[in-house]
């Protein structure tokens, strides 16, 4: 995770939370979404360092991002909703935090009956209040 003193092209928001450093899993534009977002999935933060006006962190836990989902009867016991990012819309996902891995249940955008998004200013509004994941 990194978060930057300021925006610019290589870094769009000001907290990321980096997937590979190839895509974003998340990203806030204030602590206090990223401290909301923790709270919910259950992971923690540690400071590693500077580099070049961005501070880095480790988390505590990995992120796993498992395969689209068709209905809900495919989700595993014990995972909890979330309203979250898939195919650029905001729909009800789901997470299960095992102590060391959260798993990322995202619908299938073919999927009607699972996959609803929110209307586009509902999406707005959520992404002013929580960022986006």
């Amino acid at each position: 995770m990194t978060i930057a003193k300021s925006i610019n092209e290589k870094h769009r928001t000001k907290i990321i939370i980096h997937k590979n450093w190839q895509w974003y899993l998340a990203e806030f534009d204030s602590l206090e979404q990223l401290h909301f977002f923790e709270n919910v999935v259950g992971f923690r933060t540690c400071y590693l360092g500077m580099e070049n006006g961005i501070a880095r962190f480790s988390l505590s836990h990995e992120f796993e991002e498992e395969k689209y989902f068709w209905k809900l009867s495919e989700l595993p016991a014990g995972v909890k909703p979330i309203k979250a990012l898939c195919n650029g819309s905001i729909v009800t996902c789901y997470f299960l935090n095992d102590g060391k891995i959260i798993h990322w249940y995202r619908p299938n955008p073919n999927a009607r009956n699972v996959y609803k998004p929110m209307t586009l200013q509902q999406h707005i509004r959520h992404h002013e209040v929580f960022g986006s994941y």
